[in-house]
């Protein structure tokens, strides 16, 4: 579940900041494992959950009315003496449905995503209440949120005090979790730099888009299909009894809808299969990460697209190339950020 984020964070500090040590206290604050914690975020929830099944329950209820008419409609029209307005009066009622889930679907949406930021906005108000408290009782800190970075220490990270301050017990103990350092050493790194660089993204796009051609020619198959049946039908139109040309009509109107599915099927299959194989990329570059930050004392590496500005010798991006065994390119070579 998405939540309204709850820090103004000012990311313009990162470059202000130089590579050697830092004498302001920098400390961080994870929503991820605070908020779920908090009884109020749990009843909140529970209520969306709650509004989501019940909308869900609606929709069902209009596409079951939906499919029973469609195959009554059906029925009727595969009689000889079926009645051409009854039929047309039946088609009205299909697409009148159709509109109504639609709508429905748009609505509860908006409706919902309405009634989210209104429930969470006290929440959001107490917590940075009390990350303003915490902030004071370590002499004006820095707190920013985790996801700004891609390397951190525990000792930095405040979610815990900030559940004190809450009157919520944290679920673990965490040793020297909050115990801020004074100094910090800070670099960066620019994972859209890095990653295209390497021979296995290079492979995933090849493997992707052989995906998506093969998908493209499972449509391709289906829409020849229905412009056959379509250059049939207008030929036909003339001859055909109502009842036949309405059941023509019918077919073209699932074989639309059938490449519809399959369109948007093909995409979600596609991101699918692209988000599972750079799953093991980005964990390594983590662990490439990881062992620079620990190798050169770092205490803090920020993505590159959290800071507005920043010292060049601060860039981890190519020594994690190197652990890689991937020569970085020349500096005139490099793309602009």
């Amino acid at each position: 579940m998405n939540f309204k984020r709850v820090l103004s964070f000012a990311v313009a500090f990162v470059g202000v900041v130089s590579l050697g040590l830092a004498q302001d206290k920098l400390a961080y604050f994870d929503e991820n494992y605070a908020m779920p914690l908090l009884p109020e975020y749990k009843t909140v929830q529970a209520e969306m959950e709650a509004f989501n099944k019940q909308i869900k329950a609606e929709i069902e209820k209009l596409e079951k009315e939906y499919k029973d008419k469609l195959t009554a409609l059906q029925a009727m029209a595969a009689k000889p003496d079926a009645s051409q307005v009854l039929l047309e009066s039946g088609q009205k009622e299909l697409e009148a449905i159709d509109k109504r889930i639609q709508n429905m679907e748009e609505n509860a949406q908006k409706e919902g995503s309405d009634k989210l930021m209104k429930k969470l906005e006290p929440i959001n108000a107490k917590v940075t209440k009390a990350l303003e408290e915490v902030a004071k009782d370590n002499g004006n800190i820095y707190i920013f949120r985790r996801e700004a970075a891609v390397f951190v220490l525990e000792e930095n990270n405040v979610s815990d005090l900030v559940l004190k301050k809450l009157g919520v017990t944290p679920t673990t103990t965490v040793a020297n979790r909050g115990n801020l350092k004074s100094t910090n050493k800070v670099g960066y790194f620019d994972q859209n730099y890095v990653i295209p660089l390497l021979p296995e993204f290079k492979k995933v796009q090849k493997d992707v888009e052989t995906f998506r051609e093969f998908l493209k020619a499972e449509m391709q198959k289906e829409q020849e299909k229905g412009q056959k049946l379509m250059a049939e039908t207008e030929q036909l139109a003339k001859t055909l009894p109502p009842a036949q040309l309405q059941m023509r009509q019918e077919e073209l109107q699932k074989i639309d809808a059938k490449l519809q599915e399959m369109q948007q099927t093909a995409s979600n299959k596609v991101q699918e299969k692209y988000t599972k194989a750079m799953e093991p990329i980005i964990k390594n570059v983590q662990t490439k990460v990881d062992e620079i930050a620990k190798e050169k004392g770092y205490t803090y590496i920020f993505r590159l697209e959290s800071s507005l500005h920043e010292p060049k010798d601060a860039n981890i991006s190519d020594a994690v190339l190197q652990k890689f065994g991937v020569t970085p390119p020349a500096p005139t070579e490099k793309k602009e950020n």
